[in-house]
Order: structure tokens, then C-alpha cells, then sequence
């Protein structure tokens, strides 16, 4: 369902959304897609190469900068560091069960819900909804990857390419990444790095240098599912 939104990725409020900017103080990625457990207790997930176990972080960005720098929560746990491990952490603070899609900040993004979570095949459609980007689509070309990404071992990896030459860049990392099957959307994954020919990225530049791809690399949603005992909101 569309919700009717007052406010953007930079300026929003608990309970918060996926694809909001968020910061340490120091870097940027993305909120990604809603969860809880069982309990009831709520979380964002994000990438896990973002930020530490116990960092409170913020609706911010310091790369370029904006944003309310209200608290969204500290991250509670994080499978980063160890050996073929997911890149994906989850902050603690309470969530909604919306993300932001269409334009980034200043661009008038919607909201919409999840119907549930998906692992998609080879050939699906999917779309990641960064903070600095917004929304990029792309089709799934080659799942079940193990990487090494900038000396750490990744698994559970999953390739999408598309036409655009800046279609996933710097500070999108952590973003959702979603499949529509008719008018209902699925939480997919989670942004993790680009691939590719690098270009300097267009939104927001002068005010910051950033890299762009045209390739997605991003984690699928499953096994962090399991891992934790989560559900998308």
C-alpha cells in the first residue's frame, strides 16, 4: 500500500524507514529492510561492513551534508568480521514496515510496505533503494556468490546488472533491494557493493566526490533472515 509522506530520507522519524541516510559521525550507508523477532522487538538491517556493534546511529549524512541528526538506535549485532561471513548487521530502534522508493532527497520519495521476503532466481527484477541514488533497477545474473570484497571473505552474494553507469554508488551500501511482483513488493537483500567501471557519481556532486557502478552486488535477505530469527516487518 502507498503512504502518503510529509517528510524524506534525510529528515524522517521513528518509527523509521528503509532507505533513509543514516551515519556513525564518520561514513554513510543506508537504512535497510524493517525486521523483528519473535518478541516483537524491532530493528533496521543494514550492511555489515558499515558501522561497529554498539555505534548510535544517526538520520544523517556527513559526506555531503544533511539530514536531522536525530538517533535512530545503536547496532545491536553485526556478521561481518569472521570468515565468509553475510555483510549485514541490525540496528536496534523501532522500525516501521515501510521503505522509501522513487527519488532520493529533495526529490519527493514515497513509501511503500512489504508483502514478505523473497529469494529471487537468475533472471528476476529487482530494484535497491539507496539513500544517495534512490531507486535502481536491475536483473539478477549469478546467485549463491562467495567474494572477497577489500580483504574480507562474503558469502551468500547475489550479481544484478543494468543499463544505468551510475546505478548503485558510495553511501548506498545497507540499502533495501526489492522485487515487485504485481503491486506488492518483497524485501529481496541488502545493498553491499558495486562492480564495474567506475564513474564520479552526479547526485550531489560538486558538494562531495563519490564512486558510482553499474553493477550490483548485494546480500541476499534469506540466510540474514535466519541467521537472527527476523522478519520484514
Amino acid at each position: 500500500s502507498e503512504q502518503a509522506v510529509f517528510l524524506d530520507r534525510q529528515n524522517d522519524y521513528a518509527p523509521w524507514n528503509g532507505g533513509d541516510f543514516i551515519t556513525n559521525g564518520r561514513g554513510d550507508c543506508t537504512s535497510g529492510i524493517p525486521v523483528h523477532n519473535p518478541g516483537g522487538a524491532r530493528y533496521l538491517v543494514t550492511a555489515g561492513h558499515c558501522f561497529a556493534v554498539g555505534e548510535v546511529i544517526r538520520n544523517k549524512s556527513v559526506r555531503i551534508p544533511l539530514g536531522t541528526n536525530n538517533i535512530i538506535g545503536p547496532v545491536a549485532v553485526r556478521d561481518f568480521l569472521t570468515p565468509y561471513s553475510l555483510d549485514a548487521e541490525l540496528i536496534n530502534t523501532n522500525s516501521s514496515p515501510y521503505t522509501w522508493r522513487g527519488g532520493t532527497a529533495g526529490q519527493s520519495p514515497t513509501t511503500k510496505s512489504f508483502a514478505g521476503a523473497l529469494t529471487s532466481p537468475i533472471g528476476a527484477p529487482v530494484c535497491h533503494s539507496g539513500a544517495f541514488e534512490g531507486d535502481r533497477c536491475f536483473t539478477i545474473q549469478q546467485n549463491g556468490i562467495t567474494k572477497q570484497i577489500e580483504g574480507y571473505w562474503l558469502s551468500s552474494l547475489v550479481r544484478a546488472t543494468g543499463s544505468d553507469p551510475q546505478a548503485v554508488g558510495q553511501g548506498d551500501s545497507g540499502g533495501p533491494v526489492v522485487r515487485m511482483i504485481g503491486n506488492s513488493m518483497y524485501g529481496v537483500g541488502t545493498v553491499t557493493a558495486g562492480e564495474g567501471v567506475w564513474t564520479t557519481c552526479s547526485n550531489w556532486s560538486p558538494q562531495t566526490s563519490r564512486k558510482c557502478y553499474p553493477t550490483l552486488l548485494y546480500t541476499d535477505l534469506g540466510p540474514t533472515l535466519t541467521k537472527w530469527g527476523i522478519s520484514v516487518n
